[in-house]
């Protein structure tokens, strides 16, 4: 529960229902993690009406290949900001890290991404 004292899964059916594409529905590993069942739940009660669920809250790429694991690898979006503008060797770098994370590559900027913030298996 929470406080409001309804189920939170009403708010991302009334946001999907409404014709929103995509909702941020928490994160897995990030510094806003959430429980692994209740975050595939909605991820796929969201998918379900044309909406995706998206990640975010300390996303990168050290966490792909667990989320993939954990909901599969469509009906999520990953919001990421701070692992491509923080990247080491900039955020360009950031971006070529994150897209080798997503097509299972080990690429220089990918290995000094898991160097600044590890790999969640």
């Amino acid at each position: 529960g929470n406080r409001f004292g309804f189920d939170e899964s009403v708010l991302f059916k009334i946001i999907a229902l409404s014709g929103c594409s995509t909702a941020h529905c928490g994160m897995l590993g990030g510094y806003l993690s959430e429980d692994e069942e209740r975050t595939k739940r909605i991820v796929k009660m969201l998918a379900s009406l044309n909406c995706a669920g998206a990640l975010s809250c300390g996303l990168h790429p050290g966490l792909v290949n667990y989320i993939k694991r954990t909901l599969g690898h469509s009906n999520w979006m990953a919001n990421v900001g701070g692992a491509l503008f923080s990247h080491p060797n900039g955020t360009l770098s950031g971006v070529r890290a994150m897209r080798q994370a997503i097509d299972g590559q080990e690429g220089k900027e990918y290995l000094a991404a898991i160097d600044k913030w590890g790999l969640k298996e």
